[in-house]
């Protein structure tokens, strides 16, 4: 983004961060809000973990994302704890295989 002069606001980062549907897609998105001086928040961490448990089916993401949000003191919400309840299943079925 910073190598086409675009200045993304908090809104144009919640916009993208519903389109990251892959782990790397994931670190990309972080490490360009970071650099752009972002400060992840609930909504923000919510749609990554959303989307890394009922698109990308990737349990090792949303490890990395939960203890993102305990680094940055992020407390989950009732939304994010549901998201990651839903995807218990599908995880006990991908640790079987």
């Amino acid at each position: 983004m910073a190598d086409n002069d675009i200045s993304p606001d908090i809104m144009t980062f919640g916009s993208l961060a519903r389109c990251c549907k892959t782990p790397n897609s994931v670190r990309t998105f972080l490490e360009d809000f970071e650099s752009l001086g972002g400060r992840l928040n609930k909504e923000i961490l919510t749609t990554l973990i959303g989307n890394m448990c009922m698109v990308a089916l990737k349990p090792a993401a949303v490890e990395r994302l939960l203890k993102l949000s305990v680094r940055q003191q992020i407390t989950p919400d009732k939304k994010m704890i549901n998201i990651v309840e839903r995807f218990l299943p599908d995880l006990q079925k991908i640790c079987e295989n």
